[in-house]
C-alpha cells in the first residue's frame, strides 16, 4: 500500500499538548528536549496513534468503535519533519499501519473495529486539562490513583475531525488521559511511552484509573494497568535518563594546574553542555581567555557561565548556527582570532537503519563534521590560529549496525583535518578516536555507564600534536555509542546577560 505525507509541525504539536494536557518537555520544549535522551523534540505517540485513526476515518462514514487497540512506539517522530503513514492492512473489521520516517518505521499501529448504532452521549466532561509541571520523579515499586478524562470538544474536532466524528467520545478522551498519564503523573517527566494495548469496555466513567508496576528493574520498565471510558488494557513504559551534568568549576580548578593555558585564546564551538561544556570550564580554570558557542541552548550558555564566574573565572559565550555560512563568516572574523579551536558541534546522533546507508543522514552529519568544521578550521587557519581540535570516534575504526552514517563523516572530517594540515603548514589538528563518554548524546535507556571526558580532554587539551587513533581507548575496550553534544535549532543571535 502507497505511504502518503504528513507533518506534524510546532502548530499540531502545541495544540495536542494542550489537548491532552501533555506538556513534557521532551514533547513541547525544543530547548529542554535536546538534552534530553532524542536529541530533539519528540511527537507524542498518542498523536501519532490519532492521527492515524483519524485519517483511516476520514474514508468511510457511520459510528465505529475500537474493538482492540495496539500500537508500537519503537523509535520516535520529530516535530517539525515530515513523516509517512503507510497502511498496511484495510480488512472489514481490521486495520492496521505504519509511521515512517526517512524510509524506517517508527511506529506501528493496529486495531480491530465494529459499528456502533449506539447514541452517542455528551458525557464526557468537556473542559482541557489544566496546566501543570510533570511529576519529577518515576513511582518507586508499585503506585496506583486516577485521573480525569476531559474531553475538549472543539479542539478534537479541529485536530482529529473525522475521528472525533465517529469514534465514541470516551475512547477518545481515555486515549488522550493514557499520554497525560504517562507524561505527566507516572512515570511522569522522565518517561518514554513504549506500547499501547487496549480492548474496549462498557465503563462510563470519565476518570482513568491507573495501577503502576515495576518490571524489569534493569530495563528501567514500568507496566501501568488502566481502565477508562471505553477502554481498558497495558501501557508499557520506561524510564528515560536525565540529563547529563558535567563537572562543576570548582572541580576543574582542581584538574588543572594554575595558568597552564593561560597562553591561549580558545574559541570552543559547542561549549554549553557535554563534553564541550566540560572543556569549557576546563580551559578557563587553566587560565585561557575563552570564548564559546552555543546554539539552541541560551540557558545552559547562562548556567555555564555562571559557574565559571561562580569561581572568578570568565567565559564569553555567544549564539552559532554551524550550518549557516553567513554566521560561520561572521565567527571567524571575529578579532583578535583564536589560537586555539576545539569543535564539539554536532546533530543529534541516534541508530539508523542497519540494512541502507542513507546518503540523506550522512550529509546531515557531514554538514557539521565537514563543512562546518574544515570551513571554519581553514578561515581561522588563514588568521593565525594555529590549533584545533576536533573529536573523532573509535566507530571509525570498527561501526557498528546503524552508525555507518555517523562513522563516516567522522571518517571525513578526519580526512578534512590531514588535509588542512597540508595545506596550511603550522596549523595543527588533534582528531582523537574517543569512546562513549558520559554526555546528554551517550545517554541511554539501558547500558553501562560511560565514563567521564574529563582525562581523556586533559590528554587531548595537554599534548597537541597528537595524530588520528585510539586515544584513550582502553584495550580491548567494547565500542559504544557516540560521545558528542547536539545543536537543533537558532536562537536569537546575542550573548547571554
Amino acid at each position: 500500500m502507497t505511504a502518503s505525507a504528513d507533518l506534524f509541525d510546532w502548530e499540531r504539536q502545541n495544540a495536542f499538548a494542550r489537548l491532552s494536557g501533555d506538556a513534557n518537555p521532551l514533547h513541547v520544549d525544543p530547548a529542554a528536549a535536546r538534552r534530553l535522551l532524542f536529541g530533539r523534540a519528540v511527537v507524542h505517540g498518542v498523536h501519532g496513534v490519532l492521527r492515524a485513526l483519524d485519517r483511516w476515518a476520514a474514508g468511510g462514514s457511520g459510528p465505529v468503535r475500537l474493538l482492540r487497540l495496539r500500537a508500537s512506539f519503537a523509535k520516535p517522530l520529530f516535530v517539525g519533519e515530515e513523516a509517512r503513514w503507510r497502511p498496511t492492512e484495510d480488512a472489514p473489521g481490521r486495520s492496521a499501519g505504519e509511521w515512517l520516517w526517512r524510509d524506517g518505521v517508527r511506529h506501528t499501529i493496529q486495531w480491530t473495529w465494529a459499528e456502533d448504532p449506539r447514541p452517542r452521549t455528551a458525557a464526557m466532561p468537556s473542559a482541557a486539562p489544566p496546566p501543570r509541571t510533570p511529576a519529577p520523579t518515576p513511582p518507586a515499586g508499585a503506585a496506583q490513583g486516577e485521573i480525569p478524562t476531559p474531553l475538549e470538544g472543539e479542539g478534537a474536532a479541529r485536530l482529529f475531525p473525522a475521528a472525533f466524528k465517529r469514534f465514541p467520545p470516551g475512547q477518545l478522551a481515555a486515549l488522550l488521559a493514557t499520554t497525560r498519564l504517562v507524561g505527566m503523573e507516572c512515570p511522569g517527566e522522565h518517561s518514554i511511552f513504549s506500547e499501547i494495548d487496549l480492548t474496549d469496555n462498557d465503563r462510563t466513567d470519565p476518570r482513568l484509573s491507573y495501577t503502576a508496576r515495576a518490571a524489569h528493574p534493569a530495563l528501567k520498565m514500568i507496566l501501568l494497568d488502566v481502565h477508562g471510558p471505553g477502554l481498558s488494557g497495558q501501557l508499557k513504559t520506561f524510564v528515560r535518563p536525565s540529563a547529563v551534568d558535567q563537572l562543576p568549576y570548582a572541580e576543574a580548578i582542581r584538574r588543572v594546574r594554575p595558568g597552564e593555558f593561560a597562553d591561549r585564546r580558545a574559541l570552543v564551538v559547542g561549549g554549553s553542555r557535554g563534553a564541550g561544556e566540560a572543556a569549557v570550564k576546563l580551559l578557563c580554570a587553566g587560565g585561557a581567555e575563552t570564548t564559546a558557542t552555543y546554539f539552541q541552548g541560551e540557558a545552559d550558555a547562562r548556567r555555564v557561565r555562571a559557574d565559571v564566574e561562580s569561581g572568578k573565572g570568565r567565559v564569553r559565550f555567544r549564539a552559532l548556527d554551524v550550518v549557516d555560512p553567513a554566521a560561520l563568516a561572521s565567527l571567524a572574523a571575529e578579532s583578535p582570532a583564536p589560537t586555539h579551536l576545539y569543535f564539539f558541534a554536532t546533530p543529534s546522533i541516534a541508530p539508523a537503519r542497519r540494512d541502507v546507508f542513507s546518503p540523506a543522514l550522512f550529509h546531515d552529519y557531514a554538514r557539521v563534521y565537514v563543512d562546518a568544521f574544515a570551513g571554519l578550521a581553514q578561515a581561522l587557519a588563514a588568521r593565525g590560529t594555529g590549533f584545533a581540535l576536533f573529536p573523532s570516534s573509535v566507530f571509525v575504526a570498527e561501526t557498528p549496525p546503524g552508525f555507518a552514517e555517523y562513522a563516516a563523516a567522522k571518517a571525513a572530517g578526519e580526512i578534512a583535518a590531514r588535509a588542512l594540515e597540508r595545506a596550511r603548514p603550522g596549523f595543527r589538528v588533534t582528531s582523537p578516536r574517543w569512546p562513549r563518554v558520559a554526555t546528554d548524546q551517550t545517554a541511554a535507556v539501558v547500558g553501562a555507564p560511560a565514563p567521564d571526558p574529563v582525562p581523556l580532554l586533559l590528554e587531548a587539551l595537554r599534548s597537541e600534536a597528537v595524530r588520528p587513533g585510539p586515544i584513550g581507548v582502553p584495550a580491548g575496550a567494547p565500542s559504544a555509542p557516540p560521545t558528542d553534544q547536539r545543536s537543533t535549532s537558532i536562537p536569537p543571535n546575542e550573548e547571554p546577560s
